[in-house]
């Protein structure tokens, strides 16, 4: 526990530092003990604790055991306008993972002075929770659920926000889930994207978000993926619900 402490309080100073690497992702990978995640309480525990006086800032960090690596793996495309270079990277990911046991792992969304907490103990076990102060990722709509399932932002603003909602995709009003998403994380530009389901196979230049994936919904097949719909959203342009193409 202490261990996670030091980090979190050097997150608070990294953070400026961060910035001037070209505003990359306020995102950050620590090594725990490996006894740690005999329960994800001792994980959450110093977290708990750090976000009563945290700073007002939003970032993300992954714990995981010092006998593993980190989960997050950015995808590259060949081709700026090819989203077929995310979704093939995606699928060899999860595949990747597909017949093993869950890796265990953490990941903490801390939105000025409140946090939502994941994580897989070494069971396999796996449990969400949120801090005192409630769940800093549930956006309100006019009826039903949406919830920021993962978030990547830079020290400039620029984010890319993951959204899973249980109502369907073109009776949402996207420009208000922008304006939502926009306040909640300080963000200055945002592509937002919106699904049932947390499988942004074309969307995501990272694996973060499937981290977690298959512990709350059910696993996808690439045909599945492609007869499915995505709402894109840009800050400058507005929204449009797209059917996945290859």
């Amino acid at each position: 526990m202490i261990a996670i402490r030091l980090i979190l309080a050097c997150c608070v100073v990294a953070l400026s530092a961060l910035g001037q690497r070209l505003g990359g992702p306020l995102y950050f990978a620590q090594k725990v003990p490996p006894a740690t995640f005999e329960s994800c309480r001792d994980v959450e525990a110093p977290v708990n604790e750090f976000s009563n006086d945290g700073p007002l800032w939003v970032y993300v960090v992954e714990s995981f055991p010092s006998d593993q690596r980190s989960l997050f793996f950015p995808f590259f495309s060949d081709d700026p306008r090819d989203d077929g270079g995310f979704l093939w990277q995606a699928l060899g990911w999860l595949n990747s993972y597909r017949d093993q046991a869950p890796p265990t792992r953490a990941i903490l969304y801390f939105v000025n002075g409140r946090y939502a907490f994941r994580c897989r103990d070494n069971k396999g076990h796996f449990t969400e929770s949120y801090g005192p102060r409630g769940n800093p990722l549930q956006l309100k709509i006019a009826s039903g659920k949406a919830d920021i399932w993962h978030f990547s932002i830079t020290e400039n603003g620029m984010a890319y926000v993951f959204v899973i909602t249980d109502q369907p995709l073109d009776q949402l009003d996207g420009k208000e889930l922008m304006a939502q998403v926009k306040d909640r994380l300080g963000a200055r530009f945002i592509i937002l994207y919106v699904r049932n389901d947390p499988w942004f196979l074309h969307s995501s230049p990272d694996a973060a978000p499937y981290i977690f994936a298959g512990d709350r919904f059910k696993s996808i097949s690439e045909e599945e993926y492609l007869n499915s719909k995505t709402m894109v959203c840009y800050t400058d342009t507005g929204c449009k619900v797209l059917p996945n193409k290859r």
